[in-house]
């Protein structure tokens, strides 16, 4: 079984990554995201925080639409 396969077997449709600051939100919802997509779901991942740091996590200038990320 490789990695990405163990996390969330069974995903429902839509994920929310929810918790106080400072917990891991951002660095959980990249990771499980990249996950769904290595094993061939597609993913839409959104941020609803003003100070958003998605960016930075997966290196990709982001905006208004959605956008590849390579290598994902």
């Amino acid at each position: 079984m490789k990695q990405s396969d163990a996390v969330l077997p069974d995903a429902t449709r839509i994920l929310f990554f929810t918790g106080k600051g400072g917990v891991g939100k951002t660095s959980l919802a990249c990771a499980t995201a990249v996950a769904l997509a290595d094993r061939g779901k597609r993913v839409l991942l959104v941020s609803t925080d003003p100070a958003s740091n998605l960016d930075e996590v997966l290196g990709v200038d982001l905006g208004n639409s959605p956008r590849p990320v390579p290598a994902v």
